[in-house]
């Protein structure tokens, strides 16, 4: 897959921002990288605190080439990006189903998926050298202040290309899943996580009886 890197140093949102360019026609494989966001968001439409020091980055994919289905391992497959981009730096790291990158409890990455129309756009948030919550993480130990956000896209596109090529998404994010065998709440219940399904959805156990969560929110 090709990619074309467009560098800004703000936008309001990288993910808005390649929805635009969508509108004018802009091919698949457009990203848009930026130093700062000023209306980042995530998953559940939550804020996502995007100040300089972080990498934002947006990419444009054509919805036809992936099922409906898709997009939830989409977004694991990403996380399995950012999962090996940050183990690339020497930072260890887990999954946190289904959209998040941990380090220990600490959040060090956010990715969202969002389709519209005949586009998705894939953005992923990693802090590099700054934390903007008590309760995140970052990489600041090992890249420092002043690093080039295009190549370091360059070096996570690289491997969200080699995720795309593999079929082995959901047996490595098992592998590296955040909370597994361990109890967590999901809609008021206490459930136990099993694991990941060949769908991407979350399997859980709740009093001797396994389901599957394609949505909603888990706390550990």
């Amino acid at each position: 897959m090709k990619f074309w890197i467009r560098s800004v140093d703000k936008t309001d949102s990288t993910q808005d921002h390649v929805f635009r360019l969508a509108k004018k026609s802009a091919p698949p494989g457009t990203v848009i990288v930026a130093s700062e966001q000023t209306r980042g968001r995530g998953r559940l439409k939550r804020k996502w605190l995007s100040p300089k020091g972080g990498l934002y980055l947006s990419i444009l994919l054509d919805k036809r080439n992936f099922k409906e289905s898709d997009i939830l391992l989409l977004t694991l497959r990403a996380g399995l990006a950012t999962h090996d981009f940050a183990e690339h730096f020497g930072v260890s790291n887990s999954i946190k189903w289904p959209n998040d990158i941990l380090v220990g409890d600490l959040k060090l990455a956010g990715l969202l998926a969002e389709a519209r129309d005949e586009q998705i756009v894939l953005g992923v948030g990693i802090n590099i050298n700054e934390t903007p919550i008590e309760t995140a993480a970052s990489m600041s130990d090992k890249i420092g202040p002043d690093f080039d956000s295009v190549e370091l896209t360059g070096t996570w596109l690289a491997f969200f290309e080699k995720r795309l090529e593999r079929d082995d998404t959901v047996e490595k994010v098992n592998r590296f899943l955040h909370g597994r065998d361990q109890r967590a709440w999901h809609d008021g219940k206490e459930v136990v996580i099993k694991g990941v399904s060949p769908s991407g959805a979350l399997v859980i156990e709740s009093d001797g009886t396994k389901s599957e969560v394609i949505s909603g929110e888990i706390r550990y």
